[in-house]
C-alpha cells in the first residue's frame, strides 16, 4: 500500500474548493491591500514601505486565520457526518489517513504562499528586496504549514470546533509572542513570578519561534545575516514532524 494516498489528498482539496477557500483568500487579500494603500498612503516617511508592511502583515494574518478555520471545521464536520469512520473502514491505515491529510494541508499552505507572494510582487515589485522576499516567502510557507498542522491536531483532539479554533489561535499568539516572553524572563523584569517564568520557559521548548518568521523588514531591507534559510527549514521541519507524530499517536488511541 502506498504511503501517499492520492484520492484522500484530492478529497481534502475538493473540500477546500467546495468551501471556496482560495477564492475567499484572494478576495480578502485584495480588500486588505486596498485598505493598506489607503492607510500607508498617509505616511509622511517612506509611504511605499508602509504600504508593503501593511499588506504583508495583513496577508499573513488572513492566511493563518483562513487555514485554521477551514481545517478545524473540516475535521469537525467529518466527525459529525461520520466521514472519518467511513474513510478508515476503507483500505486506509490510520497513519496513511493522517499523512494524506497533512500533505493536503501542506499543499494548501503552499498555494496560500504562492497567492500572497504573487500579490506582493504585483503591488510592490519596485520596492521588494529579492533575497529578503525569498526568505520571507519560505518562512511564511512553513508558518502556514505549522499552524495548519496544529489546527488539524487540535481539531482531532478536541470535540468542539470552537475549542479547536481557540486553542490553535492561542498557540499561534503564544508562538508570535515567544521572543518577547523569553526576553522579559531573561531581563528578570517579570515581577518575581518564578513559577510562571519557569512555565513559560518550558512552554518555549514546544512552541515555534514565529516571531522570527516572515519579518516584514526583510521585504524592504533584506534578510538578517544571523538568520538563514537553513534555520527555518530545520526549525519548521522539526515542529512539523512533532505535530505529525502527535496526531498519529492521538488517532491510534481513538476507538470508533
Amino acid at each position: 500500500m502506498s504511503v501517499i494516498n492520492i484520492p484522500l489528498i484530492c478529497y481534502v482539496l475538493k473540500a477546500s474548493i467546495r468551501d471556496k477557500l482560495i477564492l475567499s483568500l484572494i478576495v480578502l487579500f485584495l480588500a486588505a491591500s486596498s485598505l493598506s494603500f489607503f492607510i500607508g498612503g498617509s505616511a509622511t516617511a517612506e509611504p511605499d514601505a508602509a504600504v508593503l508592511t501593511f499588506i504583508a502583515n495583513s496577508a499573513r494574518f488572513i492566511g493563518v486565520l483562513s487555514l485554521i478555520l477551514f481545517t478545524v471545521f473540516y475535521v469537525r464536520r467529518a466527525y459529525e457526518t461520520h466521514d472519518i469512520e467511513y474513510l478508515l473502514s476503507r483500505p486506509v491505515t490510520r497513519i496513511h489517513f493522517i499523512i494524506a491529510h497533512l500533505l493536503a494541508l501542506s499543499l494548501l499552505s503552499l498555494l496560500f504562499t504562492i497567492v500572497i507572494s504573487a500579490g506582493l510582487t504585483l503591488f510592490a515589485s519596485h520596492i521588494l528586496n529579492i533575497d529578503g522576499f525569498i526568505l520571507w516567502s519560505v518562512s511564511l510557507g512553513l508558518e502556514f504549514m505549522i499552524i495548519a498542522y496544529a489546527a488539524f491536531f487540535f481539531s482531532m483532539t478536541l470535540s468542539s470546533a470552537v475549542s479547536g479554533t481557540m486553542a490553535t489561535l492561542a498557540a499561534y499568539v503564544l508562538a508570535r509572542m515567544s521572543g518577547q516572553v523569553l526576553a522579559i524572563i531573561d531581563s528578570g523584569s517579570q515581577g518575581g513570578s518564578y513559577i510562571l517564568s519557569k512555565i513559560m520557559e518550558a512552554a518555549s521548548v514546544i512552541v515555534p519561534r514565529f516571531d522570527l518568521f516572515s519579518q516584514s523588514s526583510w521585504l524592504i531591507y533584506g534578510p538578517d545575516a544571523s538568520i538563514g534559510l537553513l534555520f527555518f527549514v530545520i526549525h519548521g521541519g522539526l515542529f512539523l514532524f512533532l505535530i505529525a507524530c502527535a496526531s498519529i499517536f492521538d488517532l491510534q488511541l481513538k476507538e470508533f
